[in-house]
């Protein structure tokens, strides 16, 4: 297969997997390319923001479960930095205490 033509049925593809998945409001722009573009087992360093009203403890237990690593966790901003596998960050915002989840970097290949 040609060059030009393999390029163009890999940005096909590409194309019709985001028009496929529709990712959650809760996940930052550069958390969406690194959902769409990342290669498993590629560990992502972000930020999450959570409800004011979340126990710590149990947060962190759900975190453990889906294989992210919590970080510094920050009780005044209720923040945590973590490091989790890209095809885990869906799961993750969708817990029911996260609000937002922010890439630390953004994503490249």
């Amino acid at each position: 297969m040609p060059g030009s033509l393999k390029c163009f049925y890999t940005i096909l593809n590409l194309i019709l997997t985001i028009l496929k998945k529709r990712l959650s409001n809760r996940l930052s722009p550069s958390a969406k390319k690194a959902v769409l573009r990342g290669k498993p087992g590629k560990i992502i360093l972000g930020l999450l923001q959570v409800a004011s009203s979340v126990e710590f403890d149990v947060l962190e237990q759900q975190l453990i479960t889906l294989g992210a690593e919590p970080g510094a966790w920050n009780k005044l901003t209720h923040q945590l930095t973590l490091s989790v596998p890209v095809e885990r960050l869906e799961a993750l915002v969708e817990l029911d205490d996260v609000v937002y989840f922010e890439t630390a970097a953004p994503f490249s290949r």
